[in-house]
Parts: structure tokens; C-alpha cells; sequence
């Protein structure tokens, strides 16, 4: 969750660069979806799928889709 407040705080300018925060939301993406699959069964389901589904759509959006353009942040 840190990683993730750190790259929305880079996003608007503060504290990071501004460029640096679709690395911290990839690795941030990438630790938790790593967290979520090492304590698989930890937490209900429901809560499980969808912090993977929002882990998923961060990466997804960001490696493959390519959101939002360079040009606009």
C-alpha cells in the first residue's frame, strides 16, 4: 500500500520525480501481487481477487495498454 501512495504522491509532483511513478506502480504492483499469491488463502476470497484484480489492471493499464500517454503526465 506504501508503494502505491508513493507513486500517486510522484504523480502529482511530490516527493518523487514525476517520472518515476509508473515505476513505483509497477513495483509496487509486482510485490503485492507476490505478498497475495505467498499468503494465498490468508484473507477471504473476495478481498484476495480483487486486490489482484486492481494489481492486474495497474499492470495491465501500465505494460500493455500504455495509460495514460507519456505526453499527458
Amino acid at each position: 500500500m506504501l508503494g502505491f501512495v508513493v507513486a500517486a504522491l510522484s504523480f502529482w509532483g511530490i516527493g518523487l520525480p514525476g517520472e518515476a511513478w509508473r515505476s513505483v506502480a509497477i513495483g509496487s504492483a509486482i510485490v503485492s501481487l507476490v505478498g497475495i499469491t505467498l499468503f494465498f488463502g490468508t484473507w477471504p476470497p473476495f478481498n484476495t481477487l480483487a486486490a489482484l484484480a486492481v494489481n492486474i489492471a495497474v499492470l495491465v493499464s501500465l505494460l500493455w495498454l500504455r495509460w495514460p500517454a507519456h505526453a499527458a503526465t
